[in-house]
């Protein structure tokens, strides 16, 4: 999920508002994943919105909790679950001093800078129980990795390979000691012509160069 900030659910969690979210932290592992630096959005709310849309962030995370509740129900009863977001993200704080204080509210904006880490479940076999009691978690959700370690950690928890080449690594504060013990690696998964073949469906350069600005238009990539 983009953007699953802990400061905005552990209000909800706690409140009992997310309640299929708060399942996965009770039997598995939950925590924060280091986000790369990513830029500021630069498209800045008016005043009005801020007051009349405040309410959705919220509100969406209720809707994908119960979203997360009907693929549960889904899924057979040994399925290993993740529930990953790429990065968090910051409100506005000028804005909300603006709200509390009665003051008139200007253009104001949130970003996703790395301090503000993404937010990480996961439960079933082989996955870590919890080392930390609900609300204890609550109160300062440790940090279990890298974003870049949760590609490495799916390979582990499959049973494939993880490429050594590959920046991040299998993380043992999410994967059981069973799963950690068994855990092999390869040079790379890369073949030679691999970049080669990666872009062999682009239409031509232009359409590289149009993704390429779309990255940066949300702030996934810088200017250089």
């Amino acid at each position: 999920m983009d953007g699953l900030e802990w400061s905005v659910l552990t209000p909800l969690l706690k409140a009992g508002e997310l309640p299929n979210l708060a399942k996965l932290m009770q039997n598995g592992v939950a925590g924060k994943l280091r986000t790369r630096e990513l830029g500021a959005f630069q498209l800045d709310p008016s005043g009005s919105e801020v007051v009349n849309f405040s309410h959705l962030v919220d509100d969406y995370y209720r809707y994908v909790d119960r979203e997360l509740g009907e693929l549960l129900e889904l899924l057979p009863a040994r399925s290993t679950v993740f529930v990953v977001s790429d990065h968090g993200m910051q409100r506005s704080e000028r804005a909300l001093d603006s709200l509390r204080r009665g003051l008139p509210l200007g253009p104001a904006t949130g970003h996703h800078h790395a301090q503000n880490h993404g937010a990480f479940f996961a439960s079933g076999p082989g996955v870590r129980g919890p080392d930390l009691e609900f609300r204890e978690l609550l109160k300062d959700p440790p940090l279990l990795g890298a974003l870049e370690d949760f590609c490495p950690t799916l390979l582990a928890l499959l049973g494939v390979p993880w490429g050594a080449d590959m920046d991040g690594r299998p993380m043992p504060t999410v994967l059981d000691e069973t799963r950690m013990e068994g855990i092999r690696t390869v040079e790379s998964h890369d073949i030679g012509n691999w970049r080669e073949i990666s872009f062999s469906g682009l239409r031509d350069a232009g359409d590289e160069e149009e993704r390429l600005d779309q990255l940066r238009n949300l702030g996934y990539l810088g200017d250089d």
